[in-house]
């Protein structure tokens, strides 16, 4: 943990002694203000006192600061040190692996962070703001003030050193067994590695030339290239030594490289008492070697003045030497009063006005030739205000405005609470923004974007380039609009250009926005306003959900619903695409029209390095850090082609995961006979005369081809269907081994056709989808016919708008031909809202809905008027908005604002054959004995025993095998995954997407028999990506608990905790908590009300507010909870002895008059249960 230190600034001298700001001087044992000195009081007012002052002041090197960096108990040494480059303050790292940041030139504490697990940090470099910091076992950058930015841990920790690369954020690191690799700090990853012919114990670079030096334990020095991976040079590089027992000291500047080390006498090691300088454009020949008789311990060049050389001794003696040889090699030597300590790390900072030097008991020595020494801008880090916890009282979303402490104000100012609803206050100038052209075109460099002025020009007198930007550069955003308002706006725009003659999309095929409303939490949106059918809407405020549409019409699909339900999940694979749509179908099918969330496939889609490859996941700011920058670049940029590549991705992904679980004697393929098109391919040579070459090849979606030499009016539906069904092209492609590649024509036709066809129709962008609209093709029909030969590939389509109408068109088939009837099922369309484009601006892409032909089977109440072929029902699923449509709003596209994407055409014998079946119910998730193997599976993280806290729970046996009716209280924490997005629309900041929470940890207690109020399951869910926030106040989790390396706790994956209670809901278990409802939406899973016993609504008095677990608890059981965090196992325990207590006080009849009292009692001493003493 970080701490900062603050206090009155104070300025050591030369001498020990400190002074404040006030001008008067101060003894270092304490004398407070009122014992204030004088100059002469210090100095004296002799002639020796005042030369002692000019002494200090006449611009000669000396001590102006000293500081340690121990309490005087737990002892540690100064191991490497480092100035900041934009801040007045300098860095320490410490044997123990500590780092410390002082204030310069005061040299007061500002920081302390232990985070190098003990060991000694051996080299560190300041980044401007942050530093960077190198263990054996560790590489990490810290903020100004300790705050972690990354770590890197390696698994064999034997690091030497590192150079930082600041043009691509790469770093390259040595180790002491041999070999250099690089690792992205961006992308927190390793690269490319190189081997050595030695080990590396010390860097440093680059040089002139890109290159850098490497320093071996055997005393060689090497000059390595990244850039080619090779060791280069001669000479020194790779046949002789430079000392004979290993370096001390190793630094450069440009193409100069100075080193210290260890000769040989009598083959012992002795410190050489000279500086060796080389050249690295001549080979590594010596060009000059500086003596230094105290022998150099610590080499450091001047920033400014490139050939000087700062060298140090070991007892504190330093000198600056001339390295070129112009003037005398010794410029000046000075003594610094080490305190008995040894010198080990030295600095010189960017200014070139101090240097600071390191003892190895913890000494910080500043030294500065300036009155009021600079270390690099001038900018010196700011202390956090402190805060006095004693009188601020403990405030959580449930507590009365009441209680909150009030503080004093002026004269002329006021509250804001004490403003109107109606009134208008001054807040400032609104905040600068940058126009997005500009911020496309910038440099990121350590998160901070850099923009090349638009206004440079070199022949530009000084002056007239930084004018020209002013009024870029002093941009400021516009009023910030309520979600209110921007939907008045768009509904403004709209009814304006309706009056004009244009053409409006109606508002159920607009995007709803699930907005934070004032007073309402994110939770609490009024789904069921938007959906009055018995089916269930998907939210839209998840990143990815742009896949919503695709998982309505892949779930009304009959054939892969069945299958999907009839399909057990493995409960050892964890990203299996296969069984999360299983997982996700069954929630949907139970959830009785309440509203889901598919994030558990989209969590494991985001672990599908293939997906993000094809460009279909979105990158979330703040989700991952700069991973998901990587995933923003690489996703595509046109929605319609994104869930056309989906579409396919998830259907091949679950074909081969079906094959990977089938065993060797079934040899059903249920996803290729649902969705598979085989055709077969005949290649011709059209050079030679070859016989041609046949072969079958399979798809899971056509896609539709579209004629370039036809008059769009004349075209229908069923012939580009049939021009894409049998298709016939020229190109030259590889023909056989003799030929090679020739001029071939390819003819493809099909030989089966599957049960459901997916067309997908190419509209990649607006300017395809004026085809649809102005075409016949833009009348796609309901139902089609296909026939088509094996013998001579011929395929002919007709169409039709009703299945009848399609009977009475066609003839008989003919011999050696086959025909299937398709009906159209869904429909997958792109919305392209022009109104709500222009609100938007630049980062408005549209979005998908799905009109899927529903079959009656699927409406339990029977309230839906049947408008298509077979009973069938057209609805318009738009997330969470569904709503029946009517046909020709099906088709319509509204001037090219709602065009189709993808058709999904199912067989007519297909669906008469299941139109009178029931929907099957799904399988059992798992078995009793399987149940009972996941309750007692050990944690899977590999940590030893002994290093594993107590199981904090009794697991289930045969014995107490949970059975239907049994209570269990059940309590469930969570982790943010990523900070909530914030979403600019016309240079205004609206908040779209919340945080990605996920599960951290859940636990269930059992409610009934001997072990009652004994918890049953207490998983720690393993995080398989970077926690953004452990929200420890309210879950109660640490860093490191969901980490697989070093958790203590009982880990396992999401899948198996979800497995287990899956399986309790669906053999009926009741379940008791406070706020379930919550719960079990963040884990996505859905439970029947009549399976719940929710506490917050059993205490509720129908009026006011719901009262908190923390207030019920100390009111009715006299117990405190949650205290400093939150534990689930006591929360749980805690709703079940309220349960409790309200049966008994419900048979007692007294519970109406004790919930009124509870209220009445908050009423007037307020809702914080740590007041009550009653």
């Amino acid at each position: 943990m970080a701490e900062q230190f603050g206090g009155a600034p104070q300025h050591p001298n030369a001498y020990g002694q400190y002074y404040q700001d006030d001008g008067y001087y101060y003894s270092e044992h304490g004398a407070d203000a009122s014992e204030g000195y004088s100059y002469e009081d210090y100095y004296g007012s002799g002639p020796g006192g005042q030369e002692l002052y000019q002494a200090e002041h006449d611009g000669r090197l000396r001590e102006v600061g000293l500081a340690c960096i121990h309490d005087g108990y737990s002892y540690d040494g100064t191991s490497a040190m480092c100035f900041d480059v934009s801040e007045e303050a300098v860095w320490t790292g410490s044997h123990h692996g500590s780092l410390f940041q002082h204030i310069c030139p005061t040299m007061e504490y500002y920081s302390c962070v232990s985070d190098h697990s003990k060991e000694s940090i051996v080299q560190m470099e300041s980044l401007g703001g942050s530093v960077a910091c190198l263990s054996a076992g560790q590489f990490s950058i810290h903020m100004s003030g300790g705050a972690s930015r990354m770590c890197y841990l390696d698994q064999v920790g034997d690091l030497g050193g590192f150079i930082y690369q600041h043009w691509n954020h790469q770093v390259l690191m040595g180790r002491h067994g041999g070999g250099v690799f690089m690792y992205d700090v961006t992308r927190g990853r390793e690269g490319a590695s190189y081997s050595t012919q030695h080990g590396v114990v010390a860097m440093t670079g680059p040089l002139g030339s890109g290159q850098v030096a490497l320093a071996s334990p055997e005393g060689h020095l090497s000059v390595f290239d990244p850039r080619k991976g090779k060791i280069s040079g001669d000479g020194l590089v790779s046949e002789s030594k430079v000392y004979a027992h290993g370096f001390v000291a190793l630094e450069s500047a440009g193409n100069l490289i100075a080193s210290a080390g260890y000769g040989g006498r009598a083959d012992r090691p002795v410190l050489e008492p000279v500086v060796r300088v080389f050249d690295a454009r001549m080979g590594l020949k010596a060009v000059s070697t500086l003596p230094f008789n105290e022998g150099p311990v610590a080499l450091k060049f001047h920033p400014t003045l490139r050939s000087t050389l700062l060298v140090c001794s070991a007892k504190g003696m330093f000198s600056l030497m001339d390295t070129s040889g112009v003037t005398s090699t010794t410029m000046e030597t000075h003594f610094i009063d080490m305190r008995g300590d040894m010198l080990a790390a030295c600095d010189i900072s960017a200014s070139g006005d101090c240097m600071v030097f390191g003892g190895t008991n913890g000494y910080v020595h500043l030294w500065s030739a300036s009155v009021e020494p600079v270390v690099a801008t001038g900018v010196v880090p700011e202390y956090a205000h402190p805060i006095d916890r004693s009188v601020v009282p403990y405030i959580d979303e449930d507590t009365s405005f009441s209680t909150a402490p009030v503080y004093p104000i002026g004269l002329d100012e006021y509250y804001a609470s004490s403003v109107g609803q109606d009134e208008v206050m001054s807040v400032g100038l609104p905040p600068r923004v940058v126009d997005a052209s500009l911020l496309a075109s910038g440099k990121v460099t350590d998160f901070v974007t850099y923009i090349k002025n638009p206004k440079y020009d070199e022949n530009n007198p000084p002056g007239k380039s930084a004018a020209g930007v002013y009024s870029i550069r002093n941009k400021r955003s516009q009023h910030r609009r309520t979600g209110k308002e921007t939907e008045a706006a768009i509904h403004e725009r709209a009814s304006r250009r309706e009056k004009e003659g244009g053409i409006v999309i109606p508002k159920k095929f607009r995007r709803t926005v699930i907005r934070q409303q004032k007073g309402t939490r994110f939770e609490e949106f009024d789904f069921k306003a938007h959906n009055m059918t018995p089916f269930s809407g998907l939210e839209n405020g998840l990143a990815n959900c742009y896949m919503n549409a695709l998982i309505q019409v892949l779930y009304f699909t009959r054939p892969l619903r069945d299958f999907a339900l009839g399909h057990a999940p493995e409960v050892d694979k964890e990203f299996t695409l296969l069984d999360e749509v299983s997982l996700l179908f069954h929630m949907l099918s139970t959830s009785q029209g309440e509203v889901c969330q598919a994030s558990n496939l989209l969590r494991a889609l985001r672990q599908t390095s293939e997906a993000v490859a094809l460009g279909l996941l979105e990158g979330v700011k703040g989700e991952r850090g700069s991973v998901d920058i990587a995933v923003e670049a690489q996703k595509d940029k046109s929605l319609v082609r994104r869930i056309e590549r989906l579409c396919r991705f998830i259907i091949t992904r679950m074909d081969r995961e079906e094959i990977d679980n089938k065993n060797a004697s079934d040899d059903r393929h249920c996803i290729q006979d649902i969705f598979c098109l085989r055709q077969k391919q005949k290649t011709t040579c059209l050079t030679h005369k070859l016989a041609p070459k046949e072969q079958e090849i399979s798809t899971f979606q056509l896609e539709l081809k579209y004629p370039g030499d036809v008059e769009i009016s004349s075209i229908q539906f069923s012939t580009i269907l049939e021009n894409s069904l049998h298709t016939s092209s020229e190109m030259k492609a590889w023909f056989d081994e003799n030929v090679r590649y020739q001029p071939v024509r390819q003819e493809r036709s099909p030989t089966r056709l599957p049960t459901v066809l997916i067309a997908y129709t190419g509209v990649e962008d607006r300017g395809l989808s004026k085809f649809w609209d102005f075409s016949t093709i833009g009348s796609f029909p309901f139902a089609i016919s296909i026939t088509f030969s094996h013998v001579d590939g011929s395929t002919s389509v007709e169409q039709a708008d009703t299945l009848e109408e399609l009977s009475e068109k066609l003839g008989p088939v003919p011999e050696g031909h086959y025909r299937d009837l398709f009906l159209l099922t869904g429909v997958i369309s792109y919305v392209y809202d022009k109104d709500e484009a222009e609100e938007m601006g630049k980062s408005y892409e549209g979005h998908l809905i799905a009109h899927i032909n529903v079959p009656s089977y699927y409406d339990t109440s029977h309230n839906l008027e049947k408008s298509g072929d077979l009973g069938f029902t057209w609805m318009t699923f738009n997330d969470f908005v569904i709503s029946p449509c009517a046909i020709n709003e099906i088709r319509r596209t509204f001037d090219a604002q709602k065009v189709p994407v993808l058709l999904f055409f199912t067989k007519v014998s297909y669906l008469k054959n299941v139109q009178g079946k029931e929907l099957p119910a799904a399988v059992s998730v798992l078995s009793d004995s399987r149940f009972i193997e996941l309750c007692n599976e050990p944690p899977i993280q590999k940590v030893a025993k002994a290093n594993l806290l107590p199981k904090t729970f009794v697991p289930f046996t045969e014995l107490d095998l949970p059975k239907k009716g049994d209570i269990f209280a059940l309590d469930a924490e969570f982790v943010a995954y990523s900070a909530p997005e914030k979403m600019v629309l016309n240079e205004q900041d609206d908040w779209s997407r919340t945080s990605r929470l996920g599960l951290g940890r859940v636990s269930l207690v059992r409610g009934d028999g001997p072990l009652a109020g004994t918890p049953c399951i207490d998983d720690y869910i393993r995080s398989v990506e970077p926690v953004y926030d452990h929200l420890t106040r309210y879950s109660g989790l640490l860093p490191g608990d969901l980490d697989m390396e070093h958790s203590q706790r009982h880990l396992t994956t999401l899948r198996k905790a979800y497995l287990k209670l899956r399986y309790m809901i669906d053999i009926g278990c009741l379940f008791v908590g406070h706020g379930l409802k919550k719960d079990f939406k963040m884990l996505n899973i859905v439970v029947p009300q009549d399976q719940i016993i929710d506490t917050m609504d059993l205490y509720y008095s129908g009026r006011g507010r719901r009262l908190s677990l923390k207030f019920l608890s100390s009111f009715f059981l006299k117990s405190s909870i949650q205290g400093d965090t939150h534990d689930s196992i006591e929360d749980a325990v805690a709703a079940l002895k309220l349960y409790r207590m309200h049966q008994s006080l419900v048979q007692e009849n007294t519970f109406d008059e004790m919930l009124q009292k509870a209220y009445d009692w908050g009423a007037v001493h307020g809702w914080d249960p740590a007041e009550w003493s009653q």
